[in-house]
């Protein structure tokens, strides 16, 4: 019989890591950020500008940001 090498979590409890404590601390400072930001604030792009909640632009640059660093992160693992 081969014994897992994982421990059990059940018995054990879970705990995060740094890394988890870390990205939960900035996505609560990123929502705390956004909530207060409600006002219209207008976005130009090359042909038209918008007018749409501050919020929402936090909230896009923050998952467009997290999206590049995931995507990059995976680049460099395939790398090696």
């Amino acid at each position: 019989m081969v014994e897992s090498t994982t421990p059990n979590t059940a018995a054990t409890g879970w705990r995060p890591n740094r890394r988890q404590i870390t990205i939960g601390i900035l996505v609560l400072i990123v929502a705390i950020f956004g909530a207060v930001n409600f006002e219209e604030t207008p976005i130009d792009f090359l042909i038209k500008t918008v007018s749409v909640q501050l919020v929402f632009v936090i909230a896009g640059c923050a998952l467009l940001g997290f999206l590049a660093g995931f995507l990059f992160a995976r680049h460099l693992e395939k790398k090696d």
